[in-house]
């Protein structure tokens, strides 16, 4: 009876160990350095050990890059002309859908406002361009501060004014929807999307799919971001500057039941973001006067990899809720076995220490293997408390068993 009930206390130590530890491991997980180191593991892991992405079949997209607006008497906003020419060329090769990522919320030069406006009318594809919605509606819609997407300018200008729909010109001629990227609280790398609406404008990868008939998925979606074996993009990125002399049939090739988006691509933009991918080393079709910034992406690229999600449903790796709470609950299991084997202290510090190299290394080994997305900082935690709790627990009952035998 005596070690029945030995057994049982034993054993209540150890399940409230194990819970404790594992709730102080999500405690701990939840603050914000210790997320954006998890992060930064997470990161890791997708820039260098995601499977090549297949080329994609259904997304093209055409960059106004600087040697399209060179000769051009102003960049800011980019003129109008550029964006109406590459419309009528795309249009012509029959498209799906085009997408234009550039904020038309400022006139320009009246003849290229109406030149893009007949562009506009002239299209038989349907045209989706970004809006800026403003408003709270826009600052809730993350759950935090939203990042507008739709390049402004070919440089780094500073926006002026503001408006929450299409110039009035465009307004009945193209699909409004707002191209807000979700940028993470803690280290503001674009990593989710959501794709419902913001008041009455549908997000600009749900408004591209619904011409489809496809409806995307709901709620914040981990993005697909992966790269093919040449370490490119998996969408085929065509210089605008380059388009001009392509003739048509070439452009139906290119082009023809494509969703087709249009976006700026200047590495002095300021529409580049950080993405998972910020330790690749991402291949540019492209030739860039100065060198894009280290692993991040233009805007109308992170809205291609949201399509891409909208259009397959595949979503990326990322450890969630659960995911998170079982690894806590796994290194804290770990860790209390760790720490009531009885050995000489070194001993179980050596074992803790292998401990945490193997949930490091196997988190790794895991997402190489088979895409899973294993939380190394709520496990490791777990683990760590769970063992230093188990030894301290060990440690008393012991003096308190000398103290008995004096």
């Amino acid at each position: 009876m005596v070690r029945f009930s030995r057994t049982s206390a034993l054993t209540r130590r150890t399940l409230l160990l194990v819970g404790a530890a594992a709730a102080c491991a999500l405690i701990v997980g939840a603050a914000a350095p210790v997320r954006a180191v998890d992060r930064y593991l997470e990161d890791v892991r997708v820039s260098l050990l995601s499977s090549p992405a297949p080329q994609s079949d259904a997304i093209v997209i055409v960059a106004i890059d600087e040697a399209a607006l060179a000769a051009l008497e102003y960049v800011s906003p980019i003129n109008r002309n550029v964006v109406a020419r590459l419309l009528a060329s795309i249009d012509e090769a029959a498209p799906r859908a085009i997408g234009v990522d550039i904020l038309l919320d400022r006139r320009s030069d009246p003849r290229a406002d109406a030149a893009l406006a007949a562009a506009l009318e002239a299209a038989r594809a349907p045209v989706v361009a970004v809006v800026n919605p403003g408003g709270e509606a826009a600052s809730s819609h993350c759950g935090g501060p939203p990042i507008r997407s739709g390049t402004r300018a070919a440089r780094n200008d500073a926006p002026t004014g503001r408006d929450a729909t299409l110039l009035a010109l465009y307004e009945p001629l193209a699909i409004s929807a707002h191209g807000l990227l979700c940028l993470d609280r803690v280290d503001g790398v674009a990593r989710r999307m959501r794709f419902e609406p913001v008041g009455a404008f549908p997000a600009f990868a749900a408004a591209l799919a619904g011409v489809s008939g496809i409806d995307a998925p709901r709620g914040r979606v981990a993005l697909d971001y992966r790269l093919t074996a040449e370490d490119a993009t998996p969408f085929m990125t065509i210089a605008a500057s380059a388009l001009g002399d392509v003739p048509l049939a070439a452009r139906k090739a290119l082009f023809a039941d494509k969703f087709v988006l249009i976006g700026g691509v200047s590495p002095y933009g300021a529409d580049w973001r950080e993405t998972p991918l910020r330790f690749a080393d991402i291949a540019w079709p492209l030739a860039f006067d100065v060198a894009p910034p280290s692993g991040a992406l233009p805007g109308v690229t992170v809205h291609a990899y949201a399509l891409q999600t909208a259009l397959t449903g595949r979503t990326g790796a990322r450890a969630g809720a659960w995911a998170r709470a079982g690894g806590a609950l796994l290194g804290a299991a770990l860790g209390c076995v760790i720490g009531t084997w009885r050995a000489p202290v070194a001993a179980n510090a050596v074992v803790g220490v292998i401990g945490l190299a193997a949930v490091f290394g196997g988190a790794f080994v895991a997402y190489a293997g088979v895409g899973l997305m294993i939380p190394i900082a709520e496990t490791a935690l777990g683990l760590g408390g769970a063992a230093f709790g188990a030894l301290a627990d060990r440690a008393r009952r012991e003096r308190r068993a000398r103290l008995e035998i004096r």
